[in-house]
């Protein structure tokens, strides 16, 4: 996925419009140049990070939920290990 797909496009519109009202009309040529710019900045600083589209991280949370639970399962089996073990040095002492 390309990085420019990524931004929201709310975003832009958003600084757009911002722009559009700071600068007077007689400088209409200017609002397109630091419209530009502005855009062409924000690609570039997205094609630098390391992003992941939404489905990838998606399904690393699944993965990473699915795991958590599991741990949280081992945790109580060791937990009841570890007090049948108790129980049983004690019944031998």
């Amino acid at each position: 996925m390309r990085p420019d797909t990524l931004l929201n496009p709310e975003l832009l519109n958003s600084l757009n419009k911002t722009i559009e009202n700071l600068v007077p009309d007689k400088f209409a040529g200017i609002k397109n140049e630091i419209q530009d710019v502005i855009k062409s900045t924000f690609r570039e600083m997205l094609s630098k990070m390391d992003l992941v589209t939404r489905e990838e991280f998606d399904i690393q949370s699944e993965l990473l939920s699915k795991t958590r639970i599991k741990l949280e399962n081992l945790e109580q089996k060791l937990a009841a290990l570890e007090t049948n073990l108790k129980q049983l040095e004690d019944e031998k002492a």
